[in-house]
């Protein structure tokens, strides 16, 4: 069965008993009712009997008329006929009924009446004496009403009982079928909780493990009712829960692997650009909006947040020398379609000036009207280098004095240059191609050039150097140099070769060795010599002049520490600090600091160091000069005392002083001049003379500009309009532009 018609069952089932209880209960009220209102009945006909005793008593006693005695009998008639109702029911109303019948007859008797009939119709009814007898009689009568009052409370107290017992017996019943009720409620509702509880305690647990993460819980079936139907929909949708997730998996996996590859593809084409140092680009013709790559802002040397992204941004990046004829080419492009090609230089924010080069190509959008275009940038600044480098080699190669070309493994010239075409009396183009032997002779191909070109084909560098004879010259000292070239693509092997005439450069060597030695007396004069340390081995090496400044004998290496030591002490931390930065990470130094020499005097001397690195880039050696400086240190103190007397002696004169560079900036300006001109010192010093007073001209402009272009001496008397003021000047070229004395004359004109 079905929870649905379970359900349904259970609900008329229980509007049934409680339909039911209802009616039993209504029933039983109605039954309670009558039987109340028939102990009313009782009780009312009890106070007729008791009236009816008591009008006995009276007709006994006054006596009563016709129709007194009439409705007497009356009275009689109707309580014995109601009497004998209810003793239909009750044994004890037939009893009392009797006694009625019994009492109204004694009345009768008593007044002598032939019947009951007759008494109430034919005379009226007399008093009666109450002799003895009469008391008998009315004993007898109030005996009989007596007996029919213990009747009518017995039949009260029957009627009480019964409905007593029938109260009893409906609250049993009502008791009964509230009972049977609860139990068929309790009956229906534990049997829809047990198929209805259990059940979803089940698909809640299910639930709950499916909450937790459990994927393959699933609800329990155990029927066809309506909770069984919902466990296996649910179990249904996990199923299609897991599918879809399973397929959702699947999608994922494949869109990672599909985002991998493109996430793969684009780090290649990141590093392709990267290595090939190309960009990227896109052009909105709609948006007027320029997109780089990561790569093109790299080639730029920019950021992308200063990037305006218009073309009017980019092109102000163009130099200037190339942006003109770029912005017409573009022009023309955009008119013909098709695709684009240029090289062209761009000017980095630093200042640094690239060469690009950039490819495009436009297409259209779904009106057929360009809609944008993208191209490449290619950042071929070191190919032009190249390029340049090779028409510069070129061109040196083809221009130099060497004699070059280069020979195969089947001993052919491949190229000569004209220097070695002109040293055989040949051109070039009928050399190349040709076997050595034959342009050089066999013999002297055989002896003297062949078995250097073997060991430089087994790829060892040859060099030598003979004694050739020159067509016009004569004996020639020739330095040669065969080298292995490895050309790609190229399966045959070559050789290069090198002749350098050098017959000049042994006679300048041999200069050169007298030149040096006349440097080094030079340097014992001038007290300059030259130092290096071995970082490896901590090794001092002092020319003869180094050790004689610190008065040291020739030939004395002291250690790094020794050396630091002949430092006056205020100088070595400066001097440890700047060989250590000189020695770790190739900082150069040039300070002129103080030593105290080996006779224990202090020397002003000036040290100069710089790095030397090897092959791998790392600092090996530290090398620098040595210079005794202490006259010029005594030269110099004396000239600033000098500078100091002249400056003072300046500031003292009370005609005015400038000093002009050869920018005609103010260099020096004394109080006096200051004053006169009406602006301070400070003010004027790098200032323009002519940004100062741009009204100048005239004769005072023309007298400064001879005395600074011809480098002589002027003087003139003139009224200098911008001070308003009759001045005497004097003008003196010297070595760093001019000298201009001036006096205020107003006051004598």
């Amino acid at each position: 069965m079905t929870l649905y018609r379970l359900s349904l069952l259970s609900i008329a089932a229980c509007l049934l008993g409680l339909l039911v209880l209802i009616g039993l209960t209504v029933n039983s009220g109605q039954q309670i009712l009558e039987r109340q209102d028939t102990v009313g009945d009782l009780l009312q006909l009890s106070k007729r009997i008791n009236d009816f005793s008591a009008a006995s008593d009276r007709l006994l006693l006054v006596g009563a008329d016709r129709d007194t005695w009439a409705a007497y009998r009356t009275e009689a008639e109707a309580l014995q006929r109601r009497l004998g109702q209810l003793g239909e029911g009750l044994g004890d109303g037939g009893d009392a009924a009797a006694r009625v019948q019994s009492l109204a007859g004694s009345v009768e008797a008593a007044l002598d009446a032939l019947d009951a009939g007759s008494v109430g119709q034919d005379r009226a009814i007399e008093p009666l004496e109450v002799p003895e007898r009469s008391r008998s009689i009315m004993q007898r009568v109030a005996d009989q009403g007596s007996l029919v009052d213990q009747a009518l409370d017995s039949l009260v107290t029957e009627r009480q009982e019964k409905i007593a017992r029938e109260a009893l017996w409906i609250g049993a019943v009502l008791a009964g079928s509230a009972f049977a009720f609860g139990v068929l409620c309790m009956l229906a509702f534990g049997l829809i909780h047990r198929r209805v509880s259990k059940p979803a305690r089940e698909l809640s647990e299910t639930l709950q493990e499916v909450r937790a993460g459990d994927r393959k819980a699933r609800a329990v079936v155990s029927g066809t009712d309506e909770m069984s139907q919902l466990a296996l929909t649910l179990n249904q949708l996990l199923d299609e829960r897991d599918a879809a997730d399973s397929a959702a998996e699947d999608r994922r996996r494949s869109m990672e692997l599909a985002l991998a590859r493109l996430q793969d593809a684009r780090d290649q084409l990141v590093r392709a650009q990267r290595v090939g140092n190309i960009g990227s680009w896109e052009f909105d013709f709609e948006r007027n909006r320029l997109d780089w790559s990561e790569q093109a802002f790299e080639i730029f040397g920019m950021e992308p947040e200063s990037f305006g992204g218009s073309i009017e941004h980019f092109l102000d990046l163009v130099h200037a020398e190339d942006r003109k004829w770029l912005r017409r080419k573009r022009s023309q492009w955009l008119v013909r379609g098709g695709e684009f090609e240029a090289e062209y230089r761009i000017v980095r924010p630093d200042g640094e000036v690239r060469w690009v080069r950039a490819c495009a190509n436009m297409s259209k959008g779904s009106h057929g009207a360009v809609a944008y275009s993208t191209g490449t940038l290619q950042d071929v600044t070191e190919r032009r280098r190249r390029e340049l480098r090779l028409r510069q080699l070129q061109y040196l190669i083809e221009g130099s004095r060497d004699l070059c070309g280069t020979i195969d493994d089947r001993y052919r010239f491949l190229w000569v240059n004209q220097a070695y075409a002109d040293w055989v009396g040949m051109s070039p183009d009928g050399i190349e191609g040709r076997a050595v032997g034959e342009i050089l002779g066999d013999e002297h191909f055989e002896a003297e050039i062949r078995p250097y070109l073997d060991r430089c084909f087994a790829n060892k560098v040859q060099r030598l150097e003979v004694e050739r004879q020159h067509p016009a010259l004569g004996p020639r000292q020739v330095l040669i140099r065969y080298y292995p070239i490895e050309v790609p693509g190229e399966s045959r092997r070559q050789v290069g070769f090198m002749l350098t005439d050098v017959t000049d450069l042994r006679a300048a060597e041999a200069e050169v060795i007298r030149r040096g030695q006349l440097l080094d007396m030079a340097g014992r004069l001038a007290r300059f010599g030259g130092w290096s340390v071995d970082l490896a081995a901590n090794q001092v090496l002092w020319s003869d002049v180094t050790a004689a400044i610190h008065r040291m004998p020739a030939g004395y290496a002291p250690s790094v520490e020794d050396g630091i030591g002949f430092y006056a002490p205020e100088y070595r931390d400066r001097i440890t600090k700047l060989f250590s930065a000189c020695a770790e990470r190739g900082e150069p130094y040039d300070e002129e600091l103080q030593i105290i020499d080996g006779d224990g005097q202090r020397r002003w001397v000036r040290t100069v160091a710089e790095a030397v690195r090897d092959d791998h880039g790392k600092i090996v050696r530290v090398q620098g000069a040595f210079q005794d400086i202490s006259e010029k240190k005594a030269l110099e103190v004396e000239r600033q005392r000098l500078v100091d007397r002249l400056g003072a002696m300046f500031e003292a004169m009370t005609d005015g002083f400038v000093a002009f560079d050869e920018q005609w900036r103010y260099s020096y300006v004394n109080t006096a001049a200051a004053r006169m001109i009406g602006r301070p010192a400070d003010e004027l010093l790098g200032a323009s003379l002519w940004q100062q007073f741009p009204e100048l001209d005239g004769e005072p402009e023309a007298v400064l500009r001879r005395a600074m272009t011809e480098r002589s001496f002027a003087t003139l008397e003139t009224y200098f309009e911008p001070l308003k003021k009759w001045l005497e000047i004097r003008v003196y070229p010297w070595e760093e532009g001019l000298a201009v004395f001036f006096r205020d004359m107003t006051e004598t004109r």
